[in-house]
Parts: structure tokens; sequence; C-alpha cells
């Protein structure tokens, strides 16, 4: 994992940079390094760092023409050459001019220019009392769609599901957020227990009033009926480079995150939140930093004014930056070239994590944590490659998953993440699923699904929200947060499979899935039993089944909360009565081979599991005719809700199914009856052409069907 030493690191590079020196500066450049993609740039400004002296000697003045005059000779000369326009300080002091000072902060200007980019950055670089120059980047969303709004009297009316007993608000789409709560029901592959197990979290707390969290993002809807109240009292700030006179809010990619995190809780409206409090205003508080335009992706903030935001959120008060932003898997190679590009960014992050929560001077506590944690989604390349800031080592880089606990297909991965929660969507094999495996949260005026790593980012923002509310208090530090939040998650690698994309594996490269319940009882012991699972005496859990046969097994469960059964074949019939499950074995349809299943029980994070093996044979082997030409047929074709596969022959055949973009939906063996079709379930499937390959004995039919 990336993360060695941070808070000792960081607070001596934000040491050595408040000193630097010219010297410092040109040893720390690579002669090697690579320029910036030109459309990377935010044309017409310039990022500096000057020393201390030259800093403390300048004096901004314009003379009755309107020239700019810095009181620098050299600046002077370089202003006049290039119709300098403006030289400011890219942060303001936020009434802590003393830690700025520290810092270093208050070293950056940003010059806005008419003349060649290229050229005025070489003259700058080469002034006396310059230590670095950059200039200003482009940043994206970090998203995979936009969002559905929904409301339940449309079609994408959740699954029906009992709300569980111990449920403590009111909140009536909680049935919705299976991140939350998943007992299995969500979708027909869902998987029990994929969730961040908040209710035992929440026989904690539910969240605290004196914590803010600082969503760096579009704006937040601060009006919304679900947020309004655990809105921060300052509500927030916009950094767009235009219309930035008011925060607004867009499709509602920030209102969607800050719904995660804070949304109210037991107030009889739409979603639960997270750290979304009682009902009792002790709900998080949001503060909304825009950095996203509303309509114009021109006039999105620059990396400078995202430098600002962070810097904002941390002179006011926030503790955790909630961050789902960032740039393509790859801009740069690794942390040394990001933050030569992106130096003011990377020192914007040092400086929330050492002096949030802090006083003005930096020296003493006076929030609820000493210093904050900075949280960032990883992104959704489907890239190994690391992906800046979130791959910044001080930060915390978050991986996404689905409802079944695998990898989410679009989610990047590697050994720049540090943890995993709910994103939504689909998995490796299914990237397109039904909207109701995404994440519901609130969007401007209502409620929708949107999925991705900006979805799984806010569920650990809300965690380590809750980790606050709980164990915050004088001399508690962001260091014990990330110590809790960390090493209180849940491995998640079974459930990864083989491949991805036909690589290799996700296995220990997604992260552990965060836990709320676990961390907000870290050194305690919950109280909880382990689940047990009991089969009558005689009753064995391997066995042979002639093809055709079927076989009744029975298991009592006891001391559990939830169960699922994991059963690739789907031919496995299950039901419980009083806490005793019956699964009833059909091999009618099946393929001459050994299959496992798995019944599991759950207990909140405490699991216990029992392994059926089974081997199907055949009585007698049907022999093809070698004059039989193999034929399959595909029908209906257009399908909606079952296709249906029908052969002459019979015996074992490999089935691969692809949709129009080349991902693999269904890949297995399937035992062919002459006469007899085989069904198969494409319900959940999304419409579109999808090419079919069954091969037998060497011979291959395909076919192309259509999903309506």
């Amino acid at each position: 994992m990336k993360r060695v030493h941070i808070y000792e690191a960081v607070a001596l590079s934000l040491l050595t940079l408040a000193v630097g020196c010219r010297q410092e500066f040109e040893e720390t450049i690579p002669a090697s390094m690579p320029e910036e993609p030109e459309d990377e740039i935010i044309q017409g400004e310039l990022l500096l760092k000057l020393d201390r002296e030259t800093a403390d000697a300048l004096c901004l003045t314009r003379t009755r023409s309107g020239e700019l005059m810095t009181g620098n000779l050299d600046f002077d000369e370089i202003c006049r050459r290039y119709s300098v326009v403006d030289m400011e300080r890219v942060f303001e002091d936020n009434g802590c001019a003393e830690r700025t000072r520290k810092a270093g902060l208050d070293l950056w200007y940003t010059v806005t220019f008419e003349g060649s980019a290229q050229q005025i950055r070489r003259d700058f670089r080469d002034a006396p009392g310059v230590t670095h120059v950059e200039n200003p980047l482009r940043i994206k969303r970090v998203v995979t769609e936009k969002p559905t709004p929904w409301t339940p009297s449309t079609s994408l009316s959740a699954s029906s599901h009992a709300v569980p007993e111990d449920y403590p608000f009111n909140d009536p789409m909680f049935e919705s957020q299976w991140p939350l709560y998943n007992d299995g029901s969500i979708v027909s592959t869902a998987r029990v227990a994929a969730d961040i197990n908040i209710l035992q979290a929440w026989e904690k707390t539910a969240g605290r009033s004196d914590i803010i969290v600082a969503v760096v993002d579009e704006g937040v809807q601060y009006t919304h009926a679900d947020l309004s109240d655990n809105i921060w009292s300052g509500i927030g700030k916009n950094f767009c480079r235009r219309d930035n006179e008011t925060i607004t809010w867009g499709e509602g990619h920030g209102t969607h995150v800050a719904g995660t995190i804070a949304a109210v809780n037991n107030n009889g409206l739409g979603i639960s939140g997270i750290a979304g409090g009682t009902g009792n205003g002790d709900g998080v508080k949001i503060m909304s930093c825009q950095i996203f335009h509303a309509t114009d992706p021109d006039c999105d903030a620059s990396s400078s004014q995202v430098a600002a935001a962070i810097k904002y959120a941390a002179d006011n008060g926030a503790v955790i930056c909630q961050n789902s932003w960032g740039y393509d898997a790859g801009t740069f190679s690794d942390e040394a070239e990001w933050e030569h590009y992106n130096r003011a960014t990377k020192e914007a992050i040092d400086y929330f994590i050492t002096y949030a929560g802090m006083s003005p001077d930096g020296e003493t506590q006076t929030g609820p944590m000493a210093g904050g944690v900075v949280i960032f989604a990883a992104g959704n390349e489907n890239s190994y490659k690391p992906g800046f800031p979130a791959a910044y080592g001080p930060c915390i880089s978050v991986a996404a998953i689905t409802c079944r606990y695998e990898a989410a297909w679009y989610t990047n991965y590697g050994e720049t993440i540090d943890i995993a929660a709910p994103g939504g969507g689909g998995w490796a094999d299914m990237p397109y699923v039904t909207r109701l495996a995404e994440n519901l949260s609130t969007l401007p005026g209502g409620y929708g699904y949107m999925s991705g790593t900006s979805m799984a980012c806010p569920h650990v923002s809300g965690v380590a929200a809750l980790i606050i509310a709980h164990f915050g208090k004088q001399g508690f530090t962001n260091k014990q947060l990330e110590e809790i939040l960390l090493s209180t998650t849940r491995d998640i690698d079974r459930y990864q499979g083989d491949t991805y994309t036909g690589v290799g594996t996700y296995v220990g490269r997604i992260g552990r899935l965060v836990d709320a319940g676990a961390a907000l009882y870290y050194g305690e012991d919950p109280g909880l039993k382990t689940p047990v699972i009991t089969s009558p005496e005689g009753q064995s859990d391997e066995f042979t089944l002639v093809r055709g046969e079927s076989k009744e097994l029975k298991y009592k469960l006891s001391d559990y909360r939830l169960w699922d059964l994991v059963d690739n074949t789907n031919m496995i019939e299950q039901s419980i009565s009083d806490d005793e499950i019956t699964l009833t074995i059909q091999t009618n349809m099946l393929a001459e081979g050994t299959y496992t299943a798995e019944l599991q029980a759950y207990n909140r994070t405490l699991f216990a599991a029992r392994k059926i093996t089974y081997t199907v044979v055949y009585e007698t082997t049907p022999t093809p005719d070698p004059g039989d030409k193999f034929s399959v047929d595909l029908y209906p074709n257009p399908c909606t809700d079952l296709l249906r596969i029908l052969s002459g022959r019979s015996g074992s055949a490999d089935l691969l199914i692809r949709n129009a973009s080349g991902w693999k939906i269904v890949h297995r063996q399937i035992a062919l009856s002459a006469g007899i079709p085989v069904e198969l379930d494409v319900s959940m499937w999304t419409p579109g052409a999808y090419s079919v390959d069954v091969c037998m004995e060497g011979e291959t039919v395909s076919q192309t069907i259509i999903k309506q």
C-alpha cells in the first residue's frame, strides 16, 4: 500500500517548501519531465511560487494608465513584455494568515497575461526569486454517466424487501439503499451483506453537528428538503472561473454525493444519510465548495481554484475533504511528475491534512479532530495506472464495488488504492445492469441513481464522519482516524473471481471494504455471536447424482441475521421455514461434471458457510451420428425475458455470449438434450445485439440475437 509515515512526510514537505530557495527549485525539476498536454492547460494564466524574500518585497500597484507594477524590476519587465493583466495571490488568508504563512501558501501567485504561454513561463522560471512555475490545469469530474432522476411512482421503482427490524429511522427510500443495507433482494444477482454495515454503526452514533465535510464538486443544492438541515451555516463558495457569485448545482453530481454522506435521517422523507443524524439537528454539516460550472465546462475551476477551495475548506472548519474529481489515470506517470505540474494542489492538500481542525495560528486543536483527511475517488477508467490526486500518498483513494462484492467494471485498481466502497453498477462480466444496482441519493429537486467511484468515495467520507462523531475529542487526530478506518475494513478478495477483462484478477488490487460498524466498535467487543449452520445426522455435503436426479438438503441456522446461497448454476431451489433451510438440487439441465455451492449465514460482519460439492454423471453417454451436422436454434429472436437454446444433439456444450462492445455476458458449460430447449434468463440484460457461440466437440454454431 502507498501510505508509509505520511504525516511525518507531510510536515517535512511543508517545512521544506516554506523555506525553499532557487537551488532547490532547480534540483527538483528533472530534465526529462514531459510537457503537459496543450489541451489540459488553462490558457492565459500562470502560477508562480516565490521565495520568502521576494514575496515579502512584492508591492502590487497600477499606474494611472492601468499598467501593473510589482515593485520587482525583473517582474515588471516581464509583465510589460507579455501584457500581464493581473497578478494576485492564489490562496486567501480566510482569517488564518499565520498558518498560511507557515505553510508557505502566501508565496503563490496567479499571473494573468495575453502573450505566449511557453515563453512567459520560461522567463519567469529564470527570474530571480521564483522557486516554481506551473500552468493551471483543467480538472475532470469522476463520472460514468448522467444521473437518472427517480420517484417511487416511476418505472424504476425499487424491488420490495423488508426493512430490518433494527432500522432506527423512518426514511421511506432506505429499502433501496443497498450500499447501506444489502439483504440480497435489490436485484436477483445481489449478494447478502455486500454493504457498509451501517446499522451496527448507528447503534453508536448517526452523526454530530460540529463535524463539517467539504464537498469539492458541483455545487450542492443546499435548499433540498432532505439536505437543508444538514448544510453548513456558511453554505460554501463557488470557485468556478465565471458566474461564481452564488452556488449552483447543475445536474446534481455534488448533490448526489452530499446526500450519501448527510441526507437528513428520521424526517419521514427520502433517503438516509450515513452521518445524517437522528432528525434532532445532530447530523454532520455539508460545506459546498463548487468547482464545476452548472452548464459550461469551460468555466469549471482550474487546478489553482481547486487548490484555493481545499484551503478555504480547512480555514472554515471542515475536517473531511470529499473529492470526486481528478485527472485521467496515467495523465501523470508518478507522484513526482504530478507534484511538478500540480504543486499548488499538492500543497493545499498538505495544508488541509496539517491544519484542518486547528487554530488560526496552527498550534492548538479547535475542532473535533486535530488535522484533516482528504478522500478521493480513484477514477473510472478501469486502469491500473495511477490517477492523481487520488494516488498521492497522504490522500485516501477509493475504488468501487458492486452489490455482489465484486469490483465494478469501471473502477481503477492497483497499488495506489487504499479502500473500497459501494459504487454501484455492473461487474466485469456484466457491466450494464438495471439502475437498481446503482446508488440512490439526492438530486436537485428529488432523488436518483448514479454509479462510479464518485459514488463510492462519499461512503468512505460518511464513515469517516461517523468515526469522528464517536471518537472525536481533544487530542483525537487524523492519524487515529485513518488507523480506525483502514484497520477495520473487510476482506472481499474471495469474491473477485479469476479474471477482469481477460487480463488477471482484482484480488489484492481494490483494497478492502469499508465497514462502518466495525469502525465504530473499534477497540471493543460488539457482543455478537458467530452464526452456526447445522445439518441432520447422516447428511453429507459431498455426493454424486445421475443427470435428471434431484436431491433435497436441509440445514438449521442459528445466531444469524441474513443468509444467502451462492449457486452459479441457478439450479438449486431454496426455501426457509422456522430457521430451517431446504435446498433442492435439480440436475436435468446440468452437464456432466462437478459443481459447488455455498450456504452462507451472516450476523453483521460475522460469517459462517457450508460448502456443498456434487458431481453429475450420465447413465449413458449419447454418441452423435458422425454424419449429423451440429445445429442450434435460438428463439425467440428478438427475445425479452427468456432465450431458448434448442439442438438435435445431446451432450455437454460450451456457451459464450458477448454484448455489442465485446464484453463476456455468459461463458459456461450447458447440457443439451436433443429436442429439449435450454432456457436462459435474459430479463436483466440491456437491450441490444448479442453474439452467441455454442460449441460441441469442436463444432461451433454462431448466431446474433436481439434483446428487446
